[in-house]
């Protein structure tokens, strides 16, 4: 009888062990499942200046980011396109594709390069749209290594706002050439907070 008693000890604790490894295997499954959802839901928070490495290739959503303002002032979002400092022969590549600044009477672009139509859309934690712009923009400014097409600005109040940039024509000409959206404040603005369009303050 002792021994009985034993071996249904032992087979009452090897059943519970393998219940509770079932138990545990089922927990972590739901955890693995459950993380892309949570890595979907999670946002990269950027603070301004920003600058954010994108891909021209194809067309839909090619960037969307939280980005987190602490001084109210009139942000400006543009495309950067870079090429190899004192490089004329990259340089000039990428010029033709960027196009140039000129337009006519209409003001319509002579020479827009590789079209790049946007549509930039700014929104509040809670999903309200603040600001949102549609276009196709021109070849603004240059620097030692860059080229920039300026998407529009907006004046921002304090606070975490949802950046969403989608790209409606790929724009495969322009793999190989390295491309950045840039988000910051001009040099020396003087912005005052109450001057504000109140739709793109974010409710706290």
């Amino acid at each position: 009888m002792k021994t009985e008693s034993v071996l249904v000890s032992r087979l009452a604790l090897q059943s519970s062990h393998i219940w509770r490894l079932r138990w545990l295997s089922v927990v972590l499954a739901l955890l693995i499942l459950g993380l892309p959802a949570q890595a979907k839901d999670f946002q990269k928070e950027l603070v301004p200046p920003v600058t954010e490495p994108i891909s021209l290739n194809k067309s839909g959503e090619i960037l969307n980011v939280n980005i987190r303002v602490i001084e109210p002032d009139a942000y400006y979002f543009r495309l950067r396109f870079y090429f190899r400092e004192k490089d004329r022969a990259d340089r000039a590549r990428v010029r033709e594709l960027t196009g140039g600044q000129e337009v006519d009477m209409s003001g319509k672009a002579l020479n827009s390069g590789m079209p790049t139509p946007l549509l930039l859309q700014i929104s509040c934690m809670d999903g309200t749209v603040v600001d949102q712009k549609e276009v196709d923009p021109l070849l603004t400014s240059w620097g030692t290594n860059n080229f920039d097409k300026v998407i529009g600005f907006t004046r921002l109040l304090p606070g975490t706002y949802g950046v969403r940039l989608v790209l409606q024509r790929a724009a495969p000409a322009f793999d190989g050439t390295p491309v950045a959206f840039v988000m910051a404040s001009p040099p020396k603005t003087s912005f005052k907070p109450q001057q504000s369009d109140r739709r793109t303050a974010c409710p706290r």
